[in-house]
């Protein structure tokens, strides 16, 4: 199943780098029957690269960037072309709040944070106070 610890984001990345580390095959619907917002447009949407910048929150940064370091962590070497796509992404990220989204302080600041929690192995709801909604 799902790993617990990683609470939320990248949930189902985890789970599917397990199963192909475990020589299980992964199979992608090109028509998922569940609707799924990652994140608010809080103004024009930016393409970079081809892709649409979502606007998530302090928190949800914070959990992605923990878990895709977690990820990348364990998985480097079973799957280094996935872990450096997604790392490559992950950094890119930073630069996307530096130039387009509100909040940009605490949303490095999370960036940091996650960064930082993700190469210690803290897992598991995030304990910071400060990255809570009010």
């Amino acid at each position: 199943g799902f790993r617990d610890d990683f609470f939320i984001d990248q949930v189902d990345h985890e789970f599917c780098l397990r199963t192909r580390a475990n020589s299980r095959r992964v199979a992608i619907s090109a028509k998922p029957v569940m609707q799924h917002s990652v994140g608010g447009w809080r103004g024009p949407r930016v393409p970079l690269l081809g892709w649409e910048l979502p606007d998530h929150s302090a928190l949800r940064k914070y959990y992605i960037t923990r878990n895709s370091i977690a990820i990348a962590m364990n998985y480097w070497r079973k799957e280094p072309v996935w872990c450096l796509v997604r790392l490559t992404r992950l950094f890119a990220g930073v630069t996307s709040i530096v130039l387009f989204e509100p909040e940009k302080a605490k949303k490095i600041r999370a960036f940091a944070t996650g960064l930082g929690d993700g190469l210690q192995g803290r897992m598991g709801k995030c304990s910071h106070d400060w990255l809570r909604p009010v």
